[in-house]
């Protein structure tokens, strides 16, 4: 059985896993506002759930170009 690091490393590589890499995409606007709740927040769900990798996703509009 591989290991989260093993398994992405493995599957970006285009070689063989043992099982699809697995994790989820979600706003946590709860937390979004601070780097460090946010981070605590994404790790925290990543365990519970044991995904194999975080995406961060960030709630907030960038300043459109002029």
């Amino acid at each position: 059985m591989m290991n989260r690091e093993e398994r992405v490393r493995a599957a970006l590589a285009s070689k063989d896993v043992d099982r699809v890499p697995v994790a989820t995409w979600m706003h946590l606007s709860q937390f979004d506002q601070d780097p460090i709740s946010l981070a605590e927040a994404e790790v925290e769900l990543t365990e519970k759930y044991d995904f194999d990798y975080i995406k961060i996703c960030l709630l907030y509009t960038s300043p459109s170009p002029r």
